[in-house]
């Protein structure tokens, strides 16, 4: 019965009867002390507060570089346009 099961969801594009896999992003995982973070934006949030680390924040659209992740935001959100993304 189980093995049946496994097959239908397997069918159906489910992750182990949760929700559809197509759904489902893949976790970014610390090196550090191997949490997970559903977004890049947690991510380097974690690694900036937790661990100290400086990462420099850089606009893929213009390559200009800032020290934090607000200004950066505030720079897409002016400059190129990008609404504030909710959470």
């Amino acid at each position: 019965m189980e093995v049946r099961r496994a097959v239908v969801q397997k069918m159906l594009g489910r992750a182990e009867g949760n929700a559809p896999m197509r759904f489902l992003k893949p976790k970014i995982k610390c090196d550090k002390c191997s949490l997970e973070f559903s977004s890049q934006e947690k991510f380097m949030q974690h690694q900036e507060i937790v661990h100290g680390k400086n990462i420099p924040y850089d606009c893929r659209e213009c390559n200009e570089n800032f020290s934090n992740m607000e200004d950066m935001r505030t720079h897409l959100q002016r400059h190129h346009s990008y609404k504030k993304e909710r959470t």
